[in-house]
């Protein structure tokens, strides 16, 4: 790895932190937003709305996009997908990763080689080759 890429690598891992800090503060607001519609509720002489409703699914395909490009030229299997998809949102099933991969795959998105799922950008070629990066200048 050439030295002069490192601080560029520094900056993606920067803001791949920042993502994770805004998802967790973002589940955070939403759940005291439901707190404070309950106590609203309360106050209002109605009924708290129920515990066990089904909480908002989160954006699956966001995470798994990330994922890919995090994953570059290594690429992904369905089951290390999913496993990292279970990390931002733990309720999410096996066959709904596995029908978004197909679909980024039908997009044009995604490659499957047989075995792992690459973005498109990192993709390995027919040949077996690997496409060169493009870097670009930053501002």
């Amino acid at each position: 790895m050439a030295a002069h890429t490192q601080p560029i690598r520094d900056k993606i891992a920067d803001l791949d932190r920042q993502i994770d800090d805004l998802q967790r503060k973002i589940a955070e607001a939403v759940t005291s937003r439901r707190h404070l519609q309950d106590v609203l509720a309360v106050m209002s002489g109605a009924e708290p709305a129920q515990a066990d409703r089904k909480p908002r699914a989160q954006n699956v395909k966001g995470v798994v996009l990330a994922a890919l490009e995090r994953a570059q030229y290594a690429g992904l299997t369905s089951a290390e997908t999913l496993a990292l998809a279970q990390e931002h949102a733990p309720q999410v099933q096996r066959d709904t990763v596995s029908s978004l991969l197909s679909r980024l795959k039908s997009a044009g998105v995604a490659v499957y080689d047989g075995l792992r799922y690459y973005d498109i950008r990192y993709a390995p070629k027919d040949d077996g080759s690997r496409p060169r990066p493009h870097l670009q200048e930053v501002a």
